[in-house]
């Protein structure tokens, strides 16, 4: 689809995948843009209608290893943990990160998985290439789990 990530993800969650809004289905986000950062926009879309939707975020910082980069567009408009905080609480959504950068090769881009805590997260605690993050949703500090 050639037009903007907000408007292609309504069309095909109100259309072809209106049907399958309760089964599980993976998004993979890259498509973040210097003055336009619509990421915020595109979980609230996501999340408001598919309940069991996993979230890869690609690009993202993982806060605790700085041998991965992230997109950083400047104040208000860096993907870190704190960017996507509201959209965590709103959802009460499951945080993981991927294992060490150590361990990777190439780019060495950070990523997150973002997951509804009870329907998706205790499947995905089982992926061993995956460490999730505990964070109370009152605050959200960040806590390994």
């Amino acid at each position: 689809m050639h037009m903007d990530s907000r408007a292609a993800l309504r069309e095909i969650l109100d259309g072809p995948l209106a049907q399958k809004s309760r089964d599980p289905i993976l998004f993979y986000l890259d498509s973040h843009w210097n003055k336009d950062l619509p990421l915020a926009d595109e979980l609230e879309i996501i999340f408001s209608k598919c309940c069991r939707a996993i979230v890869l975020v690609d690009d993202f910082q993982v806060h605790d290893d700085p041998g991965y980069s992230y997109d950083d567009y400047g104040p208000g408009k860096a993907l870190t943990f704190d960017y996507v905080t509201e959209k965590i609480r709103a959802y009460e959504l499951a945080t993981f990160y991927p294992h060490t950068s150590e361990a990777e090769t190439g780019a060495k881009r950070g990523c997150i998985l973002l997951a509804n805590n009870d329907l998706m997260g205790p499947i995905l605690e089982r992926v061993p290439l995956l460490r999730k993050f505990a964070h109370t949703h009152e605050n959200l500090s960040i806590q390994k789990a």
